[in-house]
Order: C-alpha cells, then structure tokens, then sequence
C-alpha cells in the first residue's frame, strides 16, 4: 500500500517527485519545446519564426548544445524572442492559445532543462534564478505586445 502510494508520486518518464499537476506540466513543456524543435521554414505557413539552430527533438538536444549561456539563450529563442510568444496557435476548441498558457509552458520549460541538464551552473545550489525571472518578464511583455496587437503576431497552427 505504501510503495502504491509513493509510486503514485513519481513521474512516469522523469523519475521525479511531483504532484499530478507538476507531472503534467512537465510534459506539456516537454511537447511544447519538441513542437519548437521540429519547426522549419517549410512547416507553418505564415509564421516568422522557427527552429534554425537546433537538433530537431529534445531527446537529441546535449549538453554541448547548452554549455554556458548558450541554456538561457536557448529558452529565449524557444519562448521569448520568436516561437511561443510570437506564433499564433490554435486550441482544439478553435481558440487562440492564450497568454497564461504561453506563460506556464514557458516556465515549466526551465524545469524541464533543469531535469534534462541538472549539471548546468545556471541550476546549481547557491546559483541565483535572476536570469530566469528576467527572461520571463521580457517573454510575458511580448506574449502581452502580440495579443495586444503592439506587435505582429504571425501564423495560426493548430495544436
């Protein structure tokens, strides 16, 4: 009974202590970063932005394609710059993917790169997350500017 319990804690494909919630997050941010790297200018029809540094899924992205401040470049190319925050998507409900959700994927993305390359300095103990809290003001300030219409948003895929 209690190793059922416990098991119940632990993410199928992580192997990480969480709650279902933070289970689900993980692997939403993990679809949204694959869905990221498989992008090419042939793919989606009107949007601007797309993968052109990357291996093409998480699972091919390594430690040598994150070392130094290449991680949090990475997570702003992914997020704030261009993809997640520029590109228009659309819901199985036929709506546009909105602001708070773009905001979730983009911070469980950071925890998902924290599970992937947890030798990275960005995560070590001590290590102070400033970087991320900045990274995550400028992305929630242009996921706002295109809904807001301040700035292009471009394309409409649907997910």
């Amino acid at each position: 009974m209690l190793l059922e319990q416990l098991m119940q804690g632990l993410h199928h494909k992580t192997g990480l202590w969480g709650d279902k919630k933070t289970q689900e997050g993980h692997d939403t941010a993990t679809k949204w970063m694959n869905k990221y790297l498989a992008s090419n200018e042939n793919m989606l029809e009107g949007n601007l932005e797309y993968n052109r540094n990357y291996p093409q899924s998480l699972d091919e992205l390594t430690y040598s394609f994150m070392e130094g401040e290449r991680l949090e470049i990475f997570l702003g190319a992914f997020g704030l710059c261009l993809w997640l925050s520029a590109n228009k998507f659309r819901t199985r409900q036929n709506t546009w993917l909105d602001v708070t959700c773009k905001e979730a994927y983009f911070k469980a993305a950071k925890e998902v790169l924290k599970t992937k390359f947890p030798q990275h300095h960005l995560f070590q103990a001590g290590q102070s997350s400033e970087w991320f809290t900045d990274l995550r003001i400028k992305f929630f300030k242009r996921v706002q500017a295109y809904k807001d219409g301040r700035s292009r948003g471009v394309g409409g895929e649907e997910i």
